[in-house]
């Protein structure tokens, strides 16, 4: 029970359940994460005090912002699974699909996923802005989140038009965000887009950048993905 009362605290903070079951299966996902890390790199940080602060309290901190009850989520490049999969761990009722291109990656997402026995998540092992263009997952989702993925320009447009009208991006961005938010409203504003807030997250010196989804992303974004590197909008 090491890391409980911190843990705890911080989604009392939050407002949010935090118990025992919970607990146990982030000390489940911990473990596997070490273990198969040795394996492939899944990420450089392998301290368990550092896993839980950079990682999984990070991912949880998306819950400054109030997520609605029974929302679908799309987490775009997740990696390890963050944030989507301690945002399900927290929050049950939310209906998470993970993105994913890489499948050494992706073999680990399924491991996760079935060791802890969750329910209610998806794992597409494709590129983001493919997934984009793909009429089932297009203007699907409540909530799009990412985590560290790309710079802000870059990442909406390969990622905004999976964000349903009137739904919300939902970006974890560290010190740099002002920098990368002056760069990106005008891709904000041809996604369909318009800022919303930004919340200083004091625990991390980081911030989470909302957008709100106002009208339908054009159907020629994103374009292929050489184009989005090498001319950002």
């Amino acid at each position: 029970m090491k890391y409980f009362c911190l843990m705890k605290n911080f989604c009392d903070k939050l407002n949010i359940k935090f118990d025992e079951n919970i607990y146990e299966k982030f000390m489940i996902y911990m473990k596997e994460l070490i273990e198969y890390n040795k394996k492939i790199n899944l990420t450089s940080i392998t301290n368990e005090d550092l896993i839980i602060n950079r990682h999984f309290l990070d991912s949880i901190s998306i819950f400054n912002y109030k997520i609605e009850e029974n929302a679908t989520i799309c987490d775009i490049g997740s990696g390890a699974g963050f944030p989507g999969i301690p945002m399900k761990i927290i929050r049950d009722d939310l209906k998470i699909d993970l993105v994913e291109s890489t499948n050494k990656k992706v073999e680990f997402l399924k491991y996760i996923v079935d060791i802890l026995n969750i329910k209610n998540i998806n794992i597409i092992n494709k590129r983001v802005e493919n997934v984009s263009h793909e009429t089932f997952y297009r203007e699907k989702y409540d909530y799009v989140v990412s985590r560290a993925m790309a710079r802000l320009d870059k990442l909406l447009e390969m990622s905004f038009s999976l964000v349903k009208i009137n739904g919300k991006y939902i970006a974890l961005k560290g010190k740099k965000s002002d920098e990368e938010l002056e760069k990106a409203y005008n891709t904000i504003n041809k996604m369909g887009g318009v800022l919303d807030t930004k919340i200083y997250l004091k625990e991390f010196d980081s911030n989470l950048v909302i957008i709100d989804k106002i009208y339908k992303t054009p159907e020629i974004y994103p374009r292929k993905y050489n184009l989005i590197l090498k001319k950002p909008l």
